[in-house]
């Protein structure tokens, strides 16, 4: 969660977001970093039902640089780590099916089959610093 103290004098509450990170994706439970593709449905759900609004990141970096003066009440951002091969096979047929912003970092997204431009514009990149 990105946050910014405050104090109890009647300054106003900081906006808060949440930032969830994800590794991997399969139809069940391989290891503790594998998330089922029916958990990952009833998340969406779950956030959208309760109010949150999924943003792309750059948009909360930008925000928390100074360079954006409000994000949505109740932001999340969804983030994807590493690569794996799920991405592609599993998370990339997800977001056709339910199209929300996700971040990966290109360097970790390559595969023997897909690379950053397979993706159709389903995952937004960063550009990594040297």
């Amino acid at each position: 969660m990105v946050s910014f103290a405050g104090t109890v004098t009647g300054e106003p509450v900081p906006q808060r977001v949440l930032i969830l990170v994800y590794h991997r994706f399969a139809a069940q439970r391989l290891d503790s970093m594998t998330v089922r593709t029916g958990t990952f449905h009833d998340q969406l759900r779950a956030i959208e039902a309760n109010g949150y609004r999924i943003v792309p990141l750059a948009d909360i970096v930008r925000w928390h640089a100074g360079q954006a003066n409000a994000l949505p009440a109740r932001a999340v951002a969804i983030t994807v780590d590493d690569g794996h091969r799920s991405v592609y096979d599993v998370l990339r047929p997800l977001l056709a099916a339910h199209p929300v912003p996700v971040m990966a970092l290109p360097r970790y997204l390559m595969t023997d089959a897909c690379d950053t431009r397979c993706m159709n514009g389903l995952l937004q990149t960063a550009r990594e610093r040297p």
